[in-house]
């Protein structure tokens, strides 16, 4: 499990360390799955801890995209409040979730957004369906059993806060990826053993080859910008994408197919990072511990902590089909300091396993290579705004002011969510987005709705299609919002029963109903919203929309009592965001 904690000065989710959040009462934050893997058609529970009364926002996301029943499709529930299975404010939140007939053989990220900490926490979980297709299958016990199984397709796992897939048939041919690094130990031998392989990117050479078992040329091996790494994202948290193209002797069947990922270290930093000579390589390497890299901050390390390493297998014969992808949280980048200038400098190892529980885990064939998926290189530009409006009428002029921090995305599939691959970018602090890089063509665009707001414009439909040429210009794509807000009042008792309120007092003979008459029946129906009075007479209800204006507003007389003054109260709407008194 990962927590995240929001950032309002970069608008992220930033991974923090279980540590930052001892002694608040938010030490226990989690979320947690009562099952690692569920039946097609079962009940899958969900539990959060989290502070007493807070209200939290679930999301179940297909790890790959895939549009499975009941994913990308968020539900919200306050602590001890509807949809909480134990209704009581405890600081625990059970829930659950259908997991559907579609469901067999994927692989699930379900988060939690305590949106009143502002924390969110993730957790995976999977649907096995017949057994086909396990997403995590754990190596037979021995003395260093592999942290990761990854040898069967569509296959993944966590190792830290890094996912790493299995997705033999993807990113096919040299013109979708960017190659950045090739290692190949047999030809290029550097420790000694031909069956064992070491490398990272780098500019760096000296005659006649570049370092470690690095294929030389530099189409091939070469330095990497931040900014040439593609940003996928899974579960509401966005990863920057590496790829991975095995070249063993195998085709799925051949017991020559696997191999083992030893090492894998991350780091960025500056221009100095792209001619690197050397790194101080991990202890299963060298024997001692590592030290990193001169000019770089590491981002992220397969034995941060232990001693790990992933046993994967060519499922297709030869090179030039990436097998597997290994995503990085973009916030780890963004912790280390990095921009979309800096150098990131992978460092891989291969093969060092030997032979594990009867499998040969050497490398014995061709290269291994790393990649990232070519960014669209257009030249049309799409742009807009982000506006809420104040009252909610797009017929009053000069009340809409700028939001900053919200998702736009190109909805590449028009399947009305932001899935994995989709370009998406956020609002600046004026408000303003744009997509730049565009070929020439069709694209759908929408925004990430985010709970407790309602899109005034666009309106039936949701999105706008915009068309542009080579080198075209589509400025004035603006999404318009209003804001849910709330009503608030105090519950009085009249003393001396005349209406008026020079003598009124606050009530205080327990909880009194306050109710919507959602239905305007007159009276207190199953389905109206509610809430009580407080120890003060206090009450308030939220959540309200442009579609609650006009509505009455009633009290539950308490027994013994009748009611003075005004005896119905209605709905006004106060402005986005804002709260109707009195």
């Amino acid at each position: 499990m990962s927590v995240y904690k929001y950032d309002p000065s970069t608008n992220a989710f930033v991974l923090v360390d279980d540590s930052a959040l001892l002694g608040t009462d938010l030490a226990n934050f989690s979320v947690a799955t009562d099952l690692p893997d569920y039946a097609p058609g079962s009940t899958a529970y969900f539990t959060a801890k989290i502070g007493i009364g807070d209200t939290v926002t679930f999301n179940v996301s297909d790890t790959l995209g895939k549009d499975v029943s009941g994913t990308s499709q968020p539900w919200t529930v306050t602590d001890g409040g509807a949809g909480d299975l134990d209704g009581i404010a405890n600081g625990v939140i059970q829930t659950t979730w259908a997991v559907g007939q579609d469901a067999a053989g994927e692989s699930f990220v379900l988060s939690a957004m305590d949106q009143t900490a502002g924390l969110l926490a993730t957790t995976t979980f999977t649907d096995a369906g017949n057994g086909n297709t396990p997403v995590v299958q754990f190596a037979t016990p021995n003395a260093n059993p592999a942290a990761l199984t990854l040898t069967t397709a569509g296959s993944q796992g966590n190792v830290g806060d890094a996912i790493f897939q299995e997705v033999t048939g993807s990113g096919t041919g040299s013109g979708s990826v960017t190659a950045f690094v090739r290692i190949n130990g047999a030809p290029n031998d550097t420790d000694g053993s031909s069956t064992t392989e070491e490398g990272f990117n780098t500019d760096y050479r000296t005659p006649p080859k570049a370092p470690l078992d690095d294929i030389d040329n530099l189409t091939f091996t070469h330095s990497l910008s931040l900014s040439d790494v593609p940003i996928v994202t899974v579960g509401g948290i966005q990863y920057r994408e590496f790829r991975l193209d095995l070249g063993e002797a195998g085709n799925g069947d051949n017991a020559q197919a696997y191999i083992s990922l030893d090492s894998l270290q991350i780091y960025v930093g500056g221009a100095s990072l792209a001619t690197v000579s050397s790194v101080d390589r991990p202890l299963q390497q060298d024997g001692t511990a590592s030290t990193g890299v001169t000019g770089g901050t590491l981002v992220y390390d397969l034995d941060a902590g232990a001693d790990r390493w992933i046993a994967l297998k060519d499922l297709n014969a030869g090179n030039g089909q990436t097998n597997y992808r290994v995503l990085i949280p973009d916030s780890d980048f963004t912790a280390a300091g990095a921009n979309a200038t800096s150098k990131v400098l992978l460092y891989s190892a291969f093969g060092y396993q030997g032979t594990v529980d009867g499998i040969s885990y050497v490398q014995d064939s061709t290269f291994e290579e790393w990649s990232v998926a070519k960014i669209n290189a257009g030249t049309a530009t799409i742009s807009g705004s982000k506006l809420v409006d104040a009252d909610g009428s797009l017929q009053t002029t000069g009340d809409q002011t700028h939001l900053a921090g919200w998702t736009i995305y190109i909805d590449g599939n028009d399947n009305n969510q932001l899935d994995v691959g989709e370009v998406s970018t956020t609002t600046d602090a004026n408000g303003n987005f744009s997509f730049t890089g565009l070929a020439a063509g069709t694209y759908t665009i929408r925004e990430v709705l985010l709970s407790g707001w309602s899109q005034l414009s666009p309106l039936s439909p949701d999105e706008f299609t915009v068309t542009v040429a080579a080198g075209g210009t589509q400025s004035g794509i603006n999404f318009i919002n209003f804001q849910d807000f709330s009503i608030s009042g105090t519950k009085y008792e009249d003393l001396t029963g005349n209406g008026t309120s020079a003598d009124d007092t606050p009530w205080s003979y327990g909880p009194v109903t306050i109710y919507i008459d959602d239905d305007n029946s007159h009276g207190l129906s199953a389905g109206d919203r509610t809430t009580t009075t407080d120890a003060n007479g206090h009450w308030s209800i939220s959540g309200l929309t442009l579609a609650d204006v006009g509505k009455s507003i009633y009290e539950v007389v308490p027994g013994g009592s009748e009611q003075t003054g005004t005896l119905v109260q209605t709905i006004d709407n106060p402005g986005s965001g804002g709260t109707d008194t009195g």
